[in-house]
């Protein structure tokens, strides 16, 4: 079992970047010959990194011994999940903000402060570039739907 935790996060990523590069490539465009790229074209690149990146600790992975399991080390992981499911019901951008003033608060341990003014400017400069002048449209979720939507 100690021989195959050393695999298991390297295969999975590149199971993961496999899987999203055939996805991308079947279902987006990823260049026009008028337009130039298209919104396919960013997402193949990054799964095919993915995939190149987690074949290769794979590869580096038998030369390197086992490590214990240690839940701390997954944190991010639960965060990132805690994210993805709030989005279902606050939003993509609150629980984006929420994810980022918690980390900083609890995780990090910086001043209230800080966390506040650091959160704050990245609000601002999120609602700025993406919302209001690349007209990006994000999630509103469950809760916020009939305001945003």
């Amino acid at each position: 079992m100690k021989n195959f935790s050393k695999y298991a996060v390297p295969f999975a990523v590149t199971l993961t970047g496999l899987f999203f590069t055939v996805y991308t490539l079947a279902h987006y465009q990823l260049y026009d010959a008028t337009m130039g790229p298209m919104q396919g074209a960013l997402p193949t690149g990054i799964a095919a990194l993915l995939t190149v990146f987690g074949a290769v600790s794979c590869l580096k992975a038998r030369n390197s011994e086992a490590k214990p399991f240690d839940l701390r080390n997954w944190s991010v992981v639960a965060a990132v999940g805690a994210v993805i499911l709030a989005t279902h019901y606050v939003g993509f951008l609150p629980s984006i903000f929420v994810f980022l003033f918690a980390w900083m608060k609890f995780k990090e341990h910086l001043s209230w402060k800080t966390t506040i003014i650091v959160t704050a400017v990245m609000a601002a400069f999120v609602f700025g570039v993406f919302v209001w002048w690349m007209e990006i449209p994000f999630t509103p979720g469950i809760l916020f739907e009939d305001l945003w939507g």
